[in-house]
């Protein structure tokens, strides 16, 4: 059994390019054991045949109907069982029961995986869509263990007064709901006790926007003491690729709760 585990959150920002080469330069360089991937051109016009040990089943990635780009989830060991989700979020919410894997404090275990990129409807807001998400993931989950990960389009750390950002009401509340009621907690945060958040969207891609920190991993908060460590990825290296930053969240798998 490995004795860490790496998560990775990543909007790939491909809704207007035609390479999907970043599949190619994130597995290898960023080593994830699982990757919850959103607005992702299909991996298997990469080059994911090239991978070692890994088979269909390490795989599940939905297109948004008419569109060009969607979500998924790899995972480099184990199996992923899809689980359906509202038709009216494929390609939005890629979910799927993770089997054969370790996770902190569990072992080899079952474990539900959301690769989650909020979307606007007319009429409604993200803070509705992501809510809406939230009442069927729970149903999906079963009060079986929990990840949630991606672009929430919504701030996804509680924000004290004076940082450069505020926090809704309705983003407090969904904060608060995955604390409650998923027993969740945000993994950059949790490793950054009182910090201000750190920035994952570049908005219009300006290295000047404000500290946006939509994207993020969310856990089960039994994990949080075989947190390793939890860093948003954002460089040179990284500036070109996407409007978004990687979010990588490490584990002790070893760690007994």
């Amino acid at each position: 059994m490995k004795d860490k585990i790496k998560l990775v959150a990543y909007n790939m920002g491909q809704g207007g390019k035609k390479d999907p080469a970043v599949w190619a330069r994130v597995l290898p360089e960023l080593s994830p054991d699982v990757l919850f991937v959103q607005e992702s051109r299909d991996p298997a016009h990469a080059w994911l045949g090239a991978l070692p040990d890994t088979g269909p089943e390490g795989l599940l990635w939905n297109i948004v109907p008419g569109g060009r780009w969607g979500s998924g989830i790899w995972v480099r060991d184990g199996v992923l069982r899809a689980l359906d989700v509202p038709e009216e979020f494929v390609g939005r919410v890629t979910a799927a029961m993770v089997e054969g894997m370790a996770w902190p404090g569990m072992g080899v275990g079952p474990v539900v995986a959301v690769s989650i990129h909020a979307p606007t409807r007319k009429g409604s807001t993200y803070i509705k869509e992501v809510g809406r998400i939230l009442d069927f993931v729970q149903e999906l989950a079963e009060e079986r263990p929990l990840v949630l990960a991606g672009d929430f389009n919504v701030v996804v750390g509680m924000r004290d007064t004076g940082q450069p950002i505020g926090i809704s009401r309705g983003e407090r509340l969904m904060l608060e709901r995955l604390r409650d009621e998923f027993g969740l907690v945000a993994c950059w945060q949790t490793a950054h006790p009182g910090e201000q958040l750190a920035r994952t969207l570049r908005w219009m891609r300006k290295l000047t926007s404000l500290p946006y920190h939509c994207d993020g991993l969310f856990v089960p908060a039994e994990w949080s003491a075989a947190l390793l460590e939890c860093e948003v990825l954002e460089d040179g290296d990284w500036l070109g690729l996407s409007d978004h930053n990687p979010v990588v969240a490490t584990f002790d798998t070893i760690y007994e709760l």
